[in-house]
């Protein structure tokens, strides 16, 4: 006679562990003042990171008003001292990763970028921390730390410029773009040193005082790589370009204002030494006349392609995605890339679409492989591309993967020709899928828009 035995289930986690649970988990249940840590960075959190979170703040890069006061509540909570030396003005003796990692921990369970930020600080004294000089040390640290009661001054805040993001593939692609060179060294006197330094996307940069950018050797009497310290008092021209994906404009800016990217400057920062100022500070106003010239931004130019050459229109009904499969062998065992750029060039004329890529294709001119003349970065979609808002979208030779269809999540009616039956379009990520080779059907497209 058969039995049966009564499966057990296992018994799962039923909710998150709970602060003793972790205090076990990650050796500091005998820390207090880990414990205390904790609190505070919870407390910052859930009040003011939350409150920016719930007024849309996270919407914006921008640095505004409202998300600098998330300094003042760092400095307040201890969170910005945790990182100094007692002796530097911080309250921890030893190392400090454990207690960075759960502020970080605790901030990022409201917001990433609060927990980001906060980092990013720590980021840019660790250099001078681990490797500056004695004086480096004491000067930074000690500016960097928030004021003691009664105390009256600045806090300085730090930013780290380390790999440039390659423009245009995201920045998980990165390099190290800064060079060092030797532009003048008298006999018995510090070189002066030539820093070019590139910097995108760099967290805490729209209101550093200070930037730890590690830069190349550009001169044969430096060895090596190294950090460099740049102060925003130091001279310099910021001149950097910027993408506006909604757009698809690349604009050019130049100021001198911070973050400083070129400058002339001895090879040590030495600290200051003199006499501090005694007696009561009364404020001057001056008033700075304000022409009608610089209230308006001047329009030196305009650089765009004839009508027929376009091939990104952001005004246009239908994207039109080409992926890597374009330049790949076909059924005869032949590439067909000059008769792939005549279909495409042609259905662009002749539809008025606008032009997509996959990260794929337009990877292939840097790997010398046949590629399509006319992509470039500019025509890329997807999570490290652009994000269009076209009507409707049809995907040709791309798989469909989800690091691509993200960039379509605004895309209205979304079709995809593939010969793959089980390609990432077929798992409901398109409206309509064309098993078919896109050759045959782009021809035939073209063909009934000609006549």
């Amino acid at each position: 006679m058969a039995t049966t035995v009564p499966k057990l289930r296992s018994e799962t986690l039923r909710t998150l562990p709970d602060d003793n649970v972790r205090q076990i988990l990650w050796h500091f249940a005998d820390r207090y003042d880990l414990q205390m840590v904790v609190q505070s960075a919870r407390e910052v959190a859930r009040g003011p990171v939350a409150r920016l979170v719930s007024e849309g703040s996270r919407g914006s890069h921008e640095w505004t008003s409202k998300k600098a006061e998330l300094l003042e509540a760092f400095d307040q909570s201890g969170i910005t001292a945790v990182f100094m030396d007692p002796e530097h003005g911080g309250y921890l003796v030893g190392p400090k990763n454990l207690a960075l990692a759960l502020i970080a921990f605790e901030l990022a369970w409201v917001d990433a970028g609060a927990a980001t930020c906060s980092l990013a600080g720590c980021l840019a004294l660790a250099p001078i921390h681990e490797r500056g000089t004695p004086e480096q040390r004491a000067h930074y640290m000690a500016l960097a730390a928030p004021p003691a009661p009664g105390e009256h001054r600045h806090t300085y805040r730090g930013a780290f410029c380390l790999t440039e993001p390659i423009p245009y593939v995201g920045v998980d692609t990165g390099m190290l773009s800064g060079k060092v060179r030797v532009t003048e060294w008298a006999d018995g006197q510090e070189p002066l040193l030539h820093v070019e330094k590139r910097g995108r996307f760099i967290t805490n940069m729209g209101f550093a005082n200070f930037v730890t950018a590690a830069v190349d050797s550009g001169d044969d009497r430096i060895k090596g790589s190294c950090m460099v310290i740049i102060e925003e008092s130091d001279p310099g021209v910021f001149d950097l370009t910027r993408w506006f994906y909604r757009q698809r404009i690349e604009a050019s800016l130049t100021r001198t204002q911070r973050p400083w990217v070129l400058l002339l400057d001895p090879g040590v920062h030495a600290a200051w030494q003199g006499q501090g100022a005694s007696g009561p500070v009364t404020p001057e106003l001056i008033t700075v006349p304000v022409t009608e010239s610089m209230k308006r931004t001047s329009v030196r130019g305009m650089i765009t392609p004839p009508a027929d050459q376009q091939t990104i229109r952001p005004d246009a009904k239908l994207l039109f995605v080409a992926g890597a499969g374009w330049t790949k062998k076909q059924k005869d065992g032949q590439t067909h890339v000059p008769e792939a750029e005549a279909l495409i060039v042609d259905f662009l004329h002749k539809s008025k679409a606008s032009l997509g890529s996959s990260k794929s294709l337009v990877e292939l001119t840097g790997k010398n492989q046949s590629a399509l003349r006319f992509m470039s970065h500019l025509n890329q979609v997807g999570q490290t591309g652009a994000t269009p808002r076209h009507p409707k979208g049809l995907s040709t030779c791309c798989h469909g993967e989800e690091p691509h269809t993200v960039g379509w999540r605004f895309i209205g009616e979304r079709r995809a020709i593939n010969l793959d039956p089980n390609c990432g379009w077929a798992r409901d990520k398109a409206d309509v899928l064309y098993v078919a080779d896109a050759f045959e059907v782009m021809s035939k497209v073209n063909a009934l828009l000609g006549s």
